[in-house]
């Protein structure tokens, strides 16, 4: 699109070809493609101080050219009102004398004028720099903006509907419902169409069948306040109705705070009325909360507007919370416990079941159904008991974390349950924080391969079990913790009994009795390693086994009260790389 030629009055005739652009910031007809950073006392002279008007010079050739450039100016950009305010690309076919303020990261003949007056003017577009304080029409919009030097904002009551004149009050005088009239230094609201009978009262608020009246009071610096009171219905780009006496369509909307808080209030009458939030899509409802029906605080999701479904409901009493449609029990989530608990496993039971009596149609089938049922608890203050049926259980054990301060204990009541498991650890925990006990009855025993317990940085007591033959160790320390609380019985090999690693700590109880049968054997019976420590003294070994004793290697402890012939064995133990045996 081609620019416009110009001359100038600061060089007479000039002959350079390009866009025209007034500076006004600068008082300065530009005639080139950048803003001028500086002005001559003689530049100064030549141009009006405001909006950089040339002046026709004595002796100056074609005066009329001068003359010209300055009524195109004065065509731009006095009484602005422009067609549009966020184009970056010049329209293709401008009417002429159309005036545009050009958006961001313009483009083409507009490039490097953001925020700027574009004119088209005699063919070509001249622009025109605004100073702060500069106000303009947008058509598009129905809206005033005002230019502060950093970009054009929406003028403080720059919105389309304004105020109307009051003009000459008569019987024939005419409004629409809605106008906002002033009179008399207030403002009052048309409540009717057509002929008004008598003009508003600004002596008396309230409203009539034809006005409405209010004030409004304005404050300096920029700021507002004043009060509409009381007006029945009000419709922000959207029409008000019976129900709906506040209607605001918009992007959005904002609260702020004056001072230092700001809250919102909604009030019902009653406790079975509501008093809600309710959430929609194209006016059909899919999520409200609040209080609705009593003055609990519910959230509820419908799928069609119609059939509703509670999610959360908290007690207005207590602050308790129930998911009432959650799977899980107790009103959803995690059931806290509010006494102690027993879950059952059978080998005639059934992992659907809930686990709550001991029948087949009641237990559980495998043991670590239960434990995955417990990690869903929150056990309180309270304690859980995994009651575990004689008969042999093959799957291997996961410990999991549940919530609450309770002790988890997996114990057999009759007989001997054998936790028997093939390639595999029997029972492993990770970065488990939670109690767990190995209670009486239960064996554990493993073949191929696998450690019948492996922790890692975890906590289990052992207390009344029996390790059978394992095709690894019995029972591995990784920065664990292992506390054995009861006697117990050894009836199986193992490439060692205990092996404490990695800052691991396996402490016996003083007093207690390890009993071995059928003379198993180890390599060695005990074996603590990398800053870890077992404490076993004060123990009665009954029965014997065969192998090394202990190794205690990489700073690890043993302490026994430094008998060498302590622990279980026909071979001499070992001290090495630091360890201490004591």
């Amino acid at each position: 699109m081609p620019h416009r030629a110009v001359r100038g009055p600061l060089s007479g005739a000039r002959a350079a070809r390009g866009r025209v652009f007034v500076d006004l910031s600068t008082a300065f007809v530009a005639p080139s493609y950048s803003r001028q950073a500086s002005l001559t006392q003689a530049q100064l002279v030549d141009n009006t101080e405001n909006l950089a008007l040339p002046y026709i010079m004595p002796s100056q050739s074609q005066k009329h050219v001068t003359h010209n450039e300055a009524l195109r100016a004065l065509d731009a950009v006095v009484q602005l009102a422009v067609a549009d305010k966020d184009l970056g690309t010049p329209p293709s076919s401008p009417d002429p004398g159309a005036r545009y303020i050009v958006g961001a990261g313009p483009t083409g003949a507009w490039s490097g004028h953001a925020s700027d007056v574009a004119a088209w003017q005699d063919g070509a577009w001249a622009f025109y720099r605004p100073i702060a304080g500069w106000l303009a029409w947008v058509h598009d919009e129905s809206r005033l903006y005002l230019y502060s030097g950093g970009g054009w904002t929406e003028a403080p009551g720059g919105g389309g509907s304004g105020l109307v004149p009051k003009g000459a009050w008569s019987d024939a005088a005419t409004y629409n419902a809605g106008d906002l009239v002033e009179h008399e230094g207030h403002v009052f609201l048309s409540n009717a169409d057509g002929n008004i009978d008598h003009e508003p009262d600004a002596t008396t608020p309230g409203s009539t069948a034809e006005w409405t009246y209010f004030s409004i009071v304005t404050g300096g610096g920029g700021g507002g306040g004043g009060d509409v009171n009381p007006v029945s219905l009000v419709g922000i780009n959207d029409t008000a109705d019976a129900t709906n006496r506040l209607a605001v369509s918009s992007p959005a909307s904002l609260f702020s705070h004056e001072g230092d808080d700001h809250r919102l209030k909604i009030n019902k009458a009653a406790a079975g009325d509501t008093a809600s939030v309710l959430f929609q899509t194209d006016f059909v409802g899919h999520a409200e909360f609040g209080l609705t029906g009593d003055n609990d605080w519910h959230v509820k999701v419908s799928a069609d507007g119609t059939a509703w479904h509670e999610a959360i409901v908290v007690n207005r009493a207590t602050g308790a919370v129930s998911l009432p449609n959650t799977a899980g029990g107790g009103g959803g989530g995690r059931e806290l416990l509010t006494a102690n608990r027993t879950y059952y496993v059978r080998t005639d039971g059934n992992d659907s079941n809930d686990g709550l009596s001991n029948s087949s149609g009641g237990a559980f089938l495998t043991i670590q159904k239960a434990i995955d049922v417990v990690g869903g608890l929150d056990t309180s203050i309270y304690d859980v008991t995994i009651s575990i049926a004689s008969g042999t259980y093959t799957t291997p054990i996961v410990l999991k974390n549940f919530v609450g301060a309770g002790l988890c204990t997996l114990a057999c009541s009759s007989g001997t349950a054998v936790i028997g498991v093939t390639g595999s650890n029997a029972i492993r925990g990770t970065l488990i924080t939670s109690r767990y006990r190995l209670g009486a009855g239960i064996r554990i025993q493993t073949t191929t391969s696998g450690s019948c317990i492996y922790l890692e940085k975890s906590a289990l007591q052992l207390e009344g079990c029996e390790f059978g033959a394992c095709a690894s160790v019995h029972v591995v320390l990784d920065s664990a913790w292992c506390y054995v609380l009861a006697s117990y019985t050894i009836s199986g090999s193992a490439a060692q009994h205990i092996l404490a690693s990695t800052g691991s700590q396996f402490i016996y109880l003083g007093g207690l009795t390890v009993a071995l049968t059928g003379t198993p054997a180890f390599n060695p019976f005990v074996s603590a390693t990398i800053g870890s420590v077992v404490r076993a003294a004060g123990l009665t070994f009954s029965g014997s086994a065969t192998g090394s004793r202990y190794s205690s290697t990489l700073n690890g402890a043993i302490s026994s009260g430094g008998n060498p012939n302590y622990f279980p064995g026909n071979a001499a133990g070992s001290v090495a790389t630091g360890g201490q045996y004591a």
